[in-house]
């Protein structure tokens, strides 16, 4: 433990190896011997290792689990859903094993089969969120709208600070273009989850395409604050303000993305636009080079700044 807890994972790997060898059943050391075999990339010892402890109980349900799971790695899928279905067989009350049999049916395509697994993981433990969740998405996949909303709204009810089920529920909406819906769902969300960064997300999507504009800056300034530095939503919070003619708000933005992506040319354009209309001339044409804009580039930032044909 003391190897694994210094991220020494190759000496940690040799006790915990020494460990399962002394007792197959001991499940601990079995877990963090392949934790550590993961950390190392060593797939084929995992397998090896897994199979020496199925020969000595060949009714180890934890063992046809993990050796289904470290399949999946190798892409090996029929084998793994075989090893999902041998633990299932050593143990029918086993939900992991329905979960993980349920997402790689999934995986495959086979979306009625993973719906019956999920149901059956349902009934062998206590309601999940992920479960219901996971059924959910298998409905929306189906096309059975009402069953989707239903399990969404299932997984919400049994775990409403879960926000992976909320955002579930507002994709389906967004997605059906029902953005009124989405939106409510998005402020009932925040209710329990305030700061999270994908409902926020989210909500710019829902307030633009609501038409919504200066909801739509608060919720880009709020990612911006929880420090949510990715280049896409930079550029749609920049351009709303673009929209507006706010080009102090505008500027600032924008040089703060540009220290973290310099070499980007969307970002430069916008800080050189920006710059000529707030009347830093050298500092535009320094960042706009505007003799190698291509015409596509000239009508897009024709488009951002009223003023371009006059740079």
């Amino acid at each position: 433990m003391e190897h694994l807890l210094a991220e020494e994972f190759e000496e940690a790997s040799c006790f915990f190896k020494n460990c399962v060898t002394d007792n197959p059943q001991d499940y601990s050391a079995l877990y963090n011997l392949l934790y550590s075999y993961d950390q190392l990339n060593k797939i084929e010892e995992s397998i090896r290792v897994l199979n020496e402890v199925l020969e000595i109980d060949p009714y180890s349900e934890v063992a046809w689990h993990q050796l289904g799971l470290v399949l999946i790695k190798k892409g090996h899928q029929k084998e793994a859903l075989s090893a999902f279905d041998f633990a299932i067989i050593s143990d029918d009350t086993f939900t992991g094993a329905y979960i993980e049999k349920g997402k790689l049916l999934e995986a495959m395509g086979r979306i009625n089969e993973a719906i019956d697994n999920y149901e059956i993981a349902l009934n062998t433990n206590e309601p999940s969120a992920f479960v219901f969740q996971s059924i959910g998405r298998c409905h929306e996949n189906l096309g059975n709208n009402d069953l989707a909303i239903k399990f969404y709204l299932k997984a919400i009810h049994i775990e409403p600070s879960n926000e992976n089920s909320w955002v579930s529920l507002i994709e389906f909406y967004i997605k059906l273009k029902l953005y009124k819906k989405a939106k409510n769902h998005f402020k009932r969300a925040l209710e329990v989850n305030s700061d999270s960064i994908m409902l926020w997300k989210k909500g710019t999507q829902i307030y633009k395409a609501l038409n919504q504009q200066e909801k739509a800056l608060d919720a880009y300034q709020k990612l911006y604050n929880l420090g949510v530095f990715e280049l896409p939503s930079l550029l749609d919070h920049i351009d709303l303000h673009l929209q507006f003619e706010q080009w102090d708000k505008a500027y600032e933005i924008t040089n703060e993305a540009f220290k973290s992506f310099p070499e980007n040319k969307s970002l430069s354009f916008r800080l050189g636009g920006c710059s000529f209309e707030l009347g830093k001339k050298s500092e535009a044409r320094y960042f706009l080079e505007l003799d190698q804009l291509s015409e596509e580039e000239q009508l897009k930032l024709s488009k951002l700044f009223p003023s371009f044909y006059q740079f």
